[in-house]
């Protein structure tokens, strides 16, 4: 993975726009996932258009993370 400054934070490019960054604070470990809208738009659209399809876009999203 390389890793690329955005607004003066070093984040890690995953592809297809989606960046990680990983810091400590008060000794815990912290990793966060950053996904475009675009990807979210597009999961809450399927949802909408088979739902049984794709039954929870939120568990879809922490996997595409």
């Amino acid at each position: 993975m390389q890793l690329k400054e955005i607004g003066g934070v070093q984040a890690y490019d995953l592809g297809n726009n989606v960046y990680g960054v990983e810091d400590t604070n008060n000794g815990l470990s912290i990793r966060l996932i950053f996904i475009p809208s675009s990807i979210v738009v597009a999961a809450e659209k399927v949802h909408r258009e088979d739902p049984a399809g794709m039954p929870d876009v939120n568990k879809f999203l922490t996997a595409y993370a």
